[in-house]
């Protein structure tokens, strides 16, 4: 299914301004350079980008600069895999070590990429820290609890529950149940607790974004 690339960020217009779209618009012509090359990663993008940004809302309803920060940074938060070879992002079986290490790579290296195109620190921050973990295990900074930034804890909540219910080269998606429970058995170890209830309660109140029905 296509998706077109004029899309906005789930957030109410009153709160959104001039200099918010403009962010916006720019991160769609990034998004559209990328689809030639990128096109298997351009879905997982928008549901992340639709699932992240509603958690920012039910989370933040007041801050309209948190919900598209996490917008632009979860549009964004794989264009480092951009760089890794397709033989390794579409392996179908277990990952050798050194291409596990070139996987783990795609977080600093998205950041490094859109430095020199977005000044925006919060949204590098999203792109760079998305994979780290509320214990301090994640990568690439080994940060933990409040020094990783909220966004990019939402982000990162929403990247692995698409990454859970989506088909994989590698595995076939779960239930939003399933994945759902795991999150929760990794809540305050991966994933920041309060992100965790968040989506929890948004899943139970009928709050979900259409593309994750």
């Amino acid at each position: 299914m296509s998706i077109p690339t004029t899309r906005k960020p789930i957030v109410s217009e009153p709160m959104v301004s001039e200099a918010h779209l403009a962010s916006f618009d720019r991160t769609m012509q990034l998004m559209a350079l990328l689809e030639t090359e990128a096109q298997s990663l351009r879905e997982h993008a928008y549901r992340v980008t639709d699932l992240a940004t509603s958690l920012a809302v039910a989370l933040r309803p007041d801050d309209a600069d948190l919900a598209v920060k996490v917008a632009v940074g979860a549009l964004l938060h794989d264009v480092g895999k951009t760089t890794i070879p397709t033989h390794i992002l579409n392996k179908t079986s277990r990952l050798e070590p050194s291409e596990m290490m070139v996987i783990r790579c795609h977080a600093a290296v998205g950041a490094t990429l859109l430095q020199p195109l977005i000044d925006d620190k919060g949204v590098l921050e999203i792109v760079r820290n998305h994979h780290e973990h509320w214990d301090g295990s994640g990568y690439p900074d080994k940060l933990a609890g409040n020094a990783i930034s909220l966004g990019a804890r939402i982000v990162s909540v929403a990247d692995a529950f698409d990454a859970m219910t989506s088909d994989r080269p590698y595995h076939r998606g779960i239930s939003s149940e399933a994945a759902l429970k795991l999150l929760y058995a990794s809540s305050g170890k991966a994933w920041d607790p309060e992100v965790v209830e968040a989506i929890s309660s948004l899943y139970e109140s009928g709050r979900w974004p259409r593309t994750m029905v």
